[in-house]
């Protein structure tokens, strides 16, 4: 059974202890049931992961806690290329579920993407919310590095990189682009506008197809973002292959 991972901000060295208090040790051993000598894996969120070992478990009323034996930390760094989703935020629940998706693949951001006919721009309420979501799902897949949570855009804001990707049904096949930072762009239900599009073409940005078939915002997303990464992933290893 894979272990359980805990979020804690700061992650002692090897040999020290780290404490985990509130919902999170709580989560460990009411829902979880761990104990004394059980190991966990500690994540921050930034990169680090550790291994480590429950020492001592202290409970009181409303409170619990666990003092964790460090016995290894490595610092990942992050995957490259980091891919940047600029996606109009779908309806109710489908954006959250569109959050998960997205950190489960491995892109490295979100940001609302406000164009001529989105109909959703989320409050900082609706944006923490997120957050929350994206930091249980880099729990639940074992992400070193958290996906972030962006302010909203505009279309101009976010064609504002060096390699930026629009997706649209009439633009070509995805080709790998060696870059180390991609923006990749969804548009709202109904899509960008052809003005839209040709201010994305002026600005440089790669208009590409991901798919035969219209597809609900936060779908869109996930494929994309999953053939841009696998395609880039491919091409790197393809790279290193050939220089053998």
């Amino acid at each position: 059974m894979a272990e359980h991972r805990v979020f804690l901000d700061n992650i002692p060295e090897p040999g020290h202890i780290a404490r985990v208090e509130g919902p999170e040790a709580h989560h460990a051993l009411r829902s979880k049931r761990l104990s004394e000598n059980d190991h966990l894996v500690l994540i921050n969120g930034q990169g680090t992961i550790a291994n480590a070992r429950i020492q001592t478990i202290t409970r009181s009323k409303g409170h619990s806690a666990m003092d964790c034996i460090v016995q290894a930390v490595q610092n990942i760094t992050p995957l490259l290329p980091s891919l940047h989703i600029h996606a109009a935020p779908p309806k109710g629940s489908r954006l959250e579920s569109m959050i998960d998706a997205l950190s489960q693949i491995g892109a490295h951001s979100y940001h609302p993407l406000r164009t001529k006919r989105t109909v959703v721009v989320p409050r900082d309420g609706k944006l923490h919310r997120l957050e929350h979501v994206a930091f249980e799902s880099a729990k639940q897949c074992a992400r070193a590095w958290q996906l972030q949570i962006q302010p909203s855009c505009n279309l101009t804001e976010s064609l504002d990189h060096k390699c930026v990707v629009v997706a649209d049904a009439e633009g070509e096949p995805y080709q790998a682009t060696v870059a180390d930072e991609i923006h990749l762009v969804i548009g709202p239900e109904g899509g960008l506008t052809p003005s839209e599009i040709d201010h994305a073409r002026q600005a440089g940005a790669m208009v590409c197809s991901f798919g035969q078939h219209v597809m609900r915002i936060e779908t869109a997303a996930a494929v994309a973002a999953a053939i841009v990464l696998e395609r880039e992933l491919a091409n790197t290893k393809g790279q290193a292959g050939s220089q053998l």
